[in-house]
């Protein structure tokens, strides 16, 4: 078990890259809203206003948190469950589906209200091309190490396992990607698995199931390490930390566990009941594209990599894995692709992201989950950055 350490030491080490952080939880009377700039990550506040101006509120505690799967939850469906569009359902009915919900120190936190105005924004963007937002710039290139066709493993999709291992994690991109766990050294105590990929300074998207139960509760507390690879000398070379991140996922998938909500954004950095970590200027980050025009992402490669809890070779988990695959990726809706990019448990809530024909990487998505559908095969499905992705993002996070 790693030291304890204050929220000074805590933040010291990590900018030099050297922090196995496990935080503490405490209770302070504190019934009015305060600044989220005043806050630690130890802090259990009743109240708080984070750098948005948005007004949490403590509710509930937390009796028992949801069990746990041990190298990553199996997320395998039938056929796509009907959408509605976001047009057809009154703004009282979208907020209450976006309203933003969290878990920290025993307690779930939420908005004060549902979110009226956030529904509007999605409604009023619906169709709309995004902008793109750029990430910190490359430096050394990553080395991949390819492997032998006779060693792959079975993954979610029919054929050969095209993922590569990437050794060289201390070099972006492979940098930004993120282990997600359940204990400080996964590398020694394994666990539970996800991924998650930077796209700011201190933020990162992932999957909403890798912190509840969609329609349950919270899982406990993650710990998350970027750039962890089981075969170096120091597995974690940015440092681990638990829980030190404030999560946000959306009501509609706590509700009732709807597919369509399966997205969370994660803030690292100050403002919010954090370590106050700016990881990504050790790390760097990837851009993102909420809402891209569907022909420059279908008709490039598209690249997912994550902590797959059973990776297809040596040296097991966890390990960065991925591959790149072009041309066949179709949209469903506004809030899916269906693609063949390998991918396996613990790849769930890994960035999906292409590169654009300035250079640069973006993340459209998070992967999300296998699909069987009966006569028509087996596909991998990401959950689109359309506009309530996007809106969850700029909502609540620094970026």
């Amino acid at each position: 078990m790693a030291k304890l350490l204050s929220f000074n030491e805590a933040a010291a080490l990590a900018a030099l890259g050297l922090a196995s952080v496990a935080c503490s939880s405490s209770d302070p009377a504190s019934s009015i809203p305060i600044p989220g700039n005043q806050l630690t990550s130890t802090d259990v506040p009743v109240e708080f206003t984070d750098p948005k101006g948005n007004r949490w509120v403590r509710g509930e505690r937390i009796s028992a948190y949801e069990p746990e799967v041990p190298r990553g939850r199996l997320v395998h469906e039938g056929a796509p469950p009907p959408r509605r569009p976001v047009q057809d359902m009154s703004d009282e009915e979208l907020a209450r589906e976006l309203w933003p919900h969290s878990s920290h120190g025993g307690y779930v936190y939420r908005w004060a209200a549902p979110p009226l105005e956030m529904a509007r924004q999605v409604k009023a963007n619906a169709g709309k091309v995004g902008e793109p937002r750029p990430g910190s710039p490359a430096n050394a290139p990553v080395t991949g190490v390819d492997v032998p066709e006779d060693l792959r493993g079975q993954v979610f999709v029919s054929g050969a396992d095209n993922r590569t291992y990437f050794s060289n994690t201390t070099s972006w991109p492979a940098s930004t990607h993120i282990l997600l766990g359940d204990n400080t050294d996964p590398v020694n105590n394994g666990g539970s698995a996800c991924s998650a990929t930077l796209i700011g300074r201190s933020t990162a998207v992932s999957s909403a199931h890798c912190f509840a139960n969609g329609g349950g509760g919270f899982f406990g507390p993650r710990s998350w390490a970027p750039g962890v690879d089981r075969n170096d000398a120091n597995p974690y070379p940015f440092g681990i930390f638990q829980p030190c991140y404030w999560v946000t996922v959306p009501g509609g998938w706590l509700s009732s566990g709807d597919a369509t909500y399966d997205y969370a954004v994660i803030e690292f950095g100050p403002g919010f009941p954090t370590c106050g970590i700016n990881i990504g200027d050790s790390t760097g980050w990837l851009g993102w594209w909420p809402r891209p025009p569907d022909g420059s992402v279908s008709g490039r490669t598209n690249y997912i990599y994550g902590y797959p809890g059973s990776p297809p070779a040596s040296p097991g988990w966890p390990s960065l894995w991925g591959s790149g695959r072009c041309c066949d990726l179709s949209a469903s809706g506004t809030d899916e692709y269906h693609h063949y990019i390998d991918a396996s448990p613990g790849n769930s809530g890994s960035g999906h992201y292409f590169i654009y024909s300035d250079g640069g990487r973006y993340v459209v998505g998070t992967w999300r989950a296998c699909r069987s559908v009966w006569l028509g095969g087996t596909y991998n499905v990401t959950r689109r950055m359309d506009g309530s992705f996007e809106a969850l993002i700029v909502n609540n996070s620094n970026l």
